[in-house]
């Protein structure tokens, strides 16, 4: 999860905020 969320914050945050919530 952690991994998919770093990915997400080089893309875009809202894909690592989505991760989270």
């Amino acid at each position: 999860m952690k991994s998919k969320c770093t990915i997400g914050f080089v893309l875009k945050l809202s894909s690592c905020f989505r991760s989270l919530i």
